[in-house]
């Protein structure tokens, strides 16, 4: 579980430091995150701008490995393979990364930055997709490590982007609007279950599949 901590302003590097709240009760609005508003303005995001790099990160992958004779059996494969390692990836950077719990000062505003002002203001629409300061840098690195080793890997990497674009659209809509039926009501509950109920477990977003699998579903 989550614990308490004071909310207040917790400084990070010198005069740079965010505005803590308790992420143990969650509430709604759109508190203010920094106190320069630069740093304000990179850390939201709009799911247009991430749906229009990441989907066009993945067709120019997926034309260049046409282009240099990966072929289409291969190219599918690649893809495939790239969702389903996503998919982990989800889960284990939910379960490890965003849920570590703090032990220090820094800690508290590094894991309130990542992931707990989300809990504590989990219908912000300005901070439902993970902005692009964050997940490009690392996007740019995985496309470094794929041009390093060749470009069969570039299916992989296309469906890595494709599976991260799906997650994070899918987060987009638990969050931001209802669901009368179908598969968007069971994974809205399921999500919010997370959020306003279990948050120690359920770390699955896109799919509920790797909280079965390592038996963390409630």
């Amino acid at each position: 579980m989550f614990e308490r901590f004071s909310a207040g302003r917790v400084p990070i590097v010198g005069p740079i430091g965010i505005f803590v709240h308790d992420w143990s009760k969650p509430e709604d609005g759109h508190p203010r995150l920094f106190d320069h508003g630069a740093l304000e303005w990179v850390t939201t995001a709009h799911p247009r701008l991430v749906a229009s790099v990441y989907s066009s990160s993945a067709i120019v992958l997926i034309a260049w490995s046409v282009y240099a004779g990966v072929g289409p059996l291969a190219i599918v494969l690649g893809a495939i393979l790239g969702v389903v390692v996503w998919s982990l990836t989800e889960y284990l950077i939910h379960r490890y990364l965003f849920h570590f719990v703090p032990r220090s000062r820094l800690g508290v505003a590094l894991a309130y930055l990542s992931h707990g002002v989300h809990h504590a203001y989990p219908r912000d629409p300005h901070r439902l997709v993970l902005p692009l300061i964050v997940s490009a840098p690392v996007g740019g690195a995985l496309f470094a490590g794929a041009l390093l080793a060749g470009p069969s890997t570039f299916p992989v990497l296309a469906g890595f982007a494709l599976g991260y674009l799906a997650y994070d659209l899918i987060h987009y809509r638990l969050h931001a609007y209802e669901a009368d039926s179908g598969v968007f009501k069971w994974l809205r509950r399921y999500h919010f279950q997370h959020h306003f109920s279990v948050p120690d477990r359920q770390f699955g977003v896109s799919t509920p599949i790797w909280d079965y699998v390592f038996r963390t579903g409630r």
